[in-house]
Protein backbone atom coordinates (compact mmCIF):
# COMPACT_ATOMS: atom_id res chain seq x y z
CA UNK A 1 0.00 0.00 0.00
CA UNK A 2 1.09 3.80 -0.92
CA UNK A 3 3.07 5.48 2.07
CA UNK A 4 0.44 8.55 1.47
CA UNK A 5 -2.62 6.48 2.60
CA UNK A 6 -1.33 6.24 5.79
CA UNK A 7 -0.76 10.09 6.44
CA UNK A 8 -2.56 12.18 3.95
CA UNK A 9 -6.13 12.68 2.98
CA UNK A 10 -6.72 10.75 0.12
CA UNK A 11 -6.93 13.36 -3.39
CA UNK A 12 -5.12 16.14 -1.38
CA UNK A 13 -1.71 17.18 -0.01
CA UNK A 14 -2.69 18.04 3.23
CA UNK A 15 -1.83 15.58 6.32
CA UNK A 16 -3.69 14.11 9.03
CA UNK A 17 -1.49 15.58 11.84
CA UNK A 18 -2.14 19.38 9.83
CA UNK A 19 -5.69 18.96 10.48
CA UNK A 20 -5.73 17.11 14.40
CA UNK A 21 -3.17 19.58 15.06
CA UNK A 22 -5.56 22.25 14.08
CA UNK A 23 -8.35 21.28 15.46
CA UNK A 24 -6.46 20.01 18.95
CA UNK A 25 -5.00 23.76 18.87
CA UNK A 26 -8.45 24.94 18.80
CA UNK A 27 -10.47 23.56 21.21
CA UNK A 28 -7.51 24.09 23.49
CA UNK A 29 -7.63 27.63 22.99
CA UNK A 30 -11.28 27.14 23.11
CA UNK A 31 -11.99 25.21 26.86
CA UNK A 32 -8.68 27.17 28.37
CA UNK A 33 -10.24 30.09 27.97
CA UNK A 34 -13.69 29.43 28.93
CA UNK A 35 -12.30 28.58 31.99
CA UNK A 36 -10.79 31.58 32.98
CA UNK A 37 -14.23 32.72 32.22
CA UNK A 38 -14.19 34.61 28.93
CA UNK A 39 -16.91 35.19 26.91
CA UNK A 40 -18.14 32.80 24.24
CA UNK A 41 -17.85 34.92 20.89
CA UNK A 42 -14.06 36.45 22.81
CA UNK A 43 -13.27 32.82 23.01
CA UNK A 44 -14.31 31.79 19.44
CA UNK A 45 -11.99 34.52 18.02
CA UNK A 46 -9.04 34.02 20.22
CA UNK A 47 -9.07 30.28 19.68
CA UNK A 48 -8.75 30.78 15.58
CA UNK A 49 -6.55 33.68 16.06
CA UNK A 50 -4.72 30.24 17.88
CA UNK A 51 -5.25 28.24 15.55
CA UNK A 52 -3.65 30.38 12.80
CA UNK A 53 -0.57 31.71 14.82
CA UNK A 54 -0.10 27.60 15.32
CA UNK A 55 -0.12 27.09 11.77
CA UNK A 56 1.83 30.24 10.72
CA UNK A 57 4.57 29.71 13.57
CA UNK A 58 5.31 26.28 11.99
CA UNK A 59 5.05 27.72 8.81
CA UNK A 60 8.32 29.98 9.82
CA UNK A 61 10.34 27.11 11.22
CA UNK A 62 9.78 25.22 8.46
CA UNK A 63 10.59 27.37 5.55
CA UNK A 64 13.90 28.15 7.25
CA UNK A 65 14.28 24.36 8.44
CA UNK A 66 15.32 24.68 4.63
CA UNK A 67 18.87 26.70 5.05
CA UNK A 68 20.18 29.88 5.61
CA UNK A 69 18.66 32.71 3.44
CA UNK A 70 20.94 34.64 0.87
CA UNK A 71 20.33 38.48 2.17
CA UNK A 72 18.74 40.09 -0.81
CA UNK A 73 15.61 37.34 -0.76
CA UNK A 74 15.44 37.64 3.26
CA UNK A 75 14.73 41.44 2.49
CA UNK A 76 12.70 40.57 -0.08
CA UNK A 77 10.80 38.30 2.74
CA UNK A 78 10.37 41.25 5.16
CA UNK A 79 8.78 43.38 2.20
CA UNK A 80 6.70 41.24 0.98
CA UNK A 81 2.98 40.07 2.28
CA UNK A 82 1.29 38.23 -0.08
CA UNK A 83 0.98 35.18 1.68
CA UNK A 84 -0.98 33.28 -0.94
CA UNK A 85 1.98 32.70 -3.21
CA UNK A 86 3.34 30.05 -0.96
CA UNK A 87 0.83 28.01 -2.26
CA UNK A 88 0.27 28.78 -6.11
CA UNK A 89 4.41 28.86 -6.61
CA UNK A 90 5.56 26.70 -3.31
CA UNK A 91 8.78 25.43 -5.34
CA UNK A 92 10.50 28.02 -5.88
CA UNK A 93 9.33 29.82 -2.53
CA UNK A 94 11.35 26.73 -0.71
CA UNK A 95 13.60 26.48 -3.37
CA UNK A 96 13.06 23.01 -3.18
CA UNK A 97 14.07 22.78 -6.48
CA UNK A 98 18.04 23.18 -7.50
CA UNK A 99 18.02 26.83 -8.81
CA UNK A 100 19.85 29.99 -8.32
CA UNK A 101 18.16 32.12 -5.66
CA UNK A 102 17.40 34.83 -7.90
CA UNK A 103 15.30 32.29 -9.70
CA UNK A 104 12.94 32.36 -7.31
CA UNK A 105 9.73 33.99 -8.42
CA UNK A 106 8.05 33.94 -5.19
CA UNK A 107 9.37 34.67 -1.33
CA UNK A 108 8.27 33.88 1.89
CA UNK A 109 6.09 36.54 3.49
CA UNK A 110 8.02 36.95 6.64
CA UNK A 111 6.21 39.98 8.34
CA UNK A 112 3.09 38.78 7.15
CA UNK A 113 3.52 35.46 8.77
CA UNK A 114 4.75 37.16 11.81
CA UNK A 115 1.54 39.49 12.52
CA UNK A 116 -0.71 36.26 12.10
CA UNK A 117 1.49 34.35 14.65
CA UNK A 118 1.36 37.57 17.20
CA UNK A 119 -2.30 37.78 16.99
CA UNK A 120 -3.57 36.06 20.33
CA UNK A 121 -1.41 37.85 22.08
CA UNK A 122 -4.12 40.91 22.04
CA UNK A 123 -5.15 38.74 25.10
CA UNK A 124 -2.02 38.40 26.84
CA UNK A 125 -3.24 38.88 29.91
CA UNK A 126 -5.07 35.39 30.17
CA UNK A 127 -1.92 33.97 29.15
CA UNK A 128 0.41 32.23 30.88
CA UNK A 129 4.05 30.39 30.67
CA UNK A 130 3.33 26.63 31.33
CA UNK A 131 5.03 22.99 30.68
CA UNK A 132 2.19 22.47 28.03
CA UNK A 133 3.92 25.21 26.04
CA UNK A 134 7.22 24.39 26.55
CA UNK A 135 5.84 20.92 26.14
CA UNK A 136 4.48 22.09 22.39
CA UNK A 137 7.44 24.30 21.61
CA UNK A 138 10.79 22.53 22.75
CA UNK A 139 9.43 19.54 21.09
CA UNK A 140 8.61 20.68 18.01
CA UNK A 141 11.35 22.99 17.39
CA UNK A 142 13.29 19.73 18.49
CA UNK A 143 11.91 17.59 15.86
CA UNK A 144 13.08 19.96 13.02
CA UNK A 145 16.43 19.72 14.83
CA UNK A 146 16.39 16.17 14.39
CA UNK A 147 14.73 16.31 11.15
CA UNK A 148 17.66 18.63 9.62
CA UNK A 149 20.52 16.39 11.08
CA UNK A 150 18.99 13.50 8.95
CA UNK A 151 19.23 15.84 5.81
CA UNK A 152 15.80 17.45 6.22
CA UNK A 153 13.97 14.69 3.66
CA UNK A 154 10.36 15.58 1.90
CA UNK A 155 7.94 12.95 0.75
CA UNK A 156 7.59 14.74 -2.44
CA UNK A 157 10.26 15.53 -4.80
CA UNK A 158 13.35 15.93 -5.20
CA UNK A 159 13.45 14.97 -1.20
CA UNK A 160 16.10 16.52 -0.45
CA UNK A 161 17.07 20.13 0.19
CA UNK A 162 20.40 21.38 -1.49
CA UNK A 163 21.07 24.40 1.27
CA UNK A 164 22.15 21.42 3.61
CA UNK A 165 24.64 19.71 1.68
CA UNK A 166 26.76 19.35 4.78
CA UNK A 167 24.14 17.76 6.53
CA UNK A 168 22.82 15.48 3.67
CA UNK A 169 26.13 13.85 3.21
CA UNK A 170 25.46 12.78 6.78
CA UNK A 171 23.25 10.28 6.26
CA UNK A 172 22.46 7.61 3.31
CA UNK A 173 19.30 5.50 2.73
CA UNK A 174 16.91 4.64 -0.10
CA UNK A 175 14.31 6.69 -1.68
CA UNK A 176 11.47 4.67 -0.03
CA UNK A 177 13.41 5.05 3.87
CA UNK A 178 13.88 8.57 3.00
CA UNK A 179 10.04 9.15 1.58
CA UNK A 180 9.32 7.60 5.11
CA UNK A 181 11.15 9.22 7.28
CA UNK A 182 9.54 13.25 5.18
CA UNK A 183 6.17 11.77 5.79
CA UNK A 184 6.72 10.95 9.82
CA UNK A 185 9.00 14.30 10.31
CA UNK A 186 6.56 16.17 8.58
CA UNK A 187 3.71 14.61 10.90
CA UNK A 188 5.55 14.90 14.31
CA UNK A 189 7.08 18.33 13.74
CA UNK A 190 3.09 19.89 13.52
CA UNK A 191 3.20 19.38 17.89
CA UNK A 192 4.51 23.03 17.29
CA UNK A 193 0.89 24.03 16.26
CA UNK A 194 -0.16 23.55 19.19
CA UNK A 195 2.33 26.26 21.21
CA UNK A 196 0.57 29.01 21.12
CA UNK A 197 -2.96 27.89 21.88
CA UNK A 198 -1.15 26.08 24.73
CA UNK A 199 -0.14 29.66 26.34
CA UNK A 200 -3.85 29.88 27.54
CA UNK A 201 -4.16 26.91 29.39
CA UNK A 202 -5.57 27.99 32.90
CA UNK A 203 -3.72 27.43 36.78
CA UNK A 204 -5.04 24.66 38.31
CA UNK A 205 -7.13 25.09 41.07
CA UNK A 206 -5.25 23.26 43.27
CA UNK A 207 -2.29 25.83 42.49
CA UNK A 208 -5.16 28.66 43.23
CA UNK A 209 -6.14 27.01 46.27
CA UNK A 210 -2.68 27.12 47.57
CA UNK A 211 -1.62 30.68 47.08
CA UNK A 212 -4.89 31.54 48.56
Amino acid sequence: MDQANFFLFPFTHILYASVAMAIGAFFISYLSLRKQKVRREETMLLSLFSVGSGIWLYEIAYHYSYGPEPHSIFIQELERLNPFEIFFNPSSCYNVLPVPATACSSVFPFVWSLIIVLLPFIAYKKMRLNKYFFIAFIGGLGIFAVWILMGYPQYFAPGWCSKWTACTSLVSYPQDARTLVGYLANSLSKLLILAPASLFWPRSRLKNAQRI
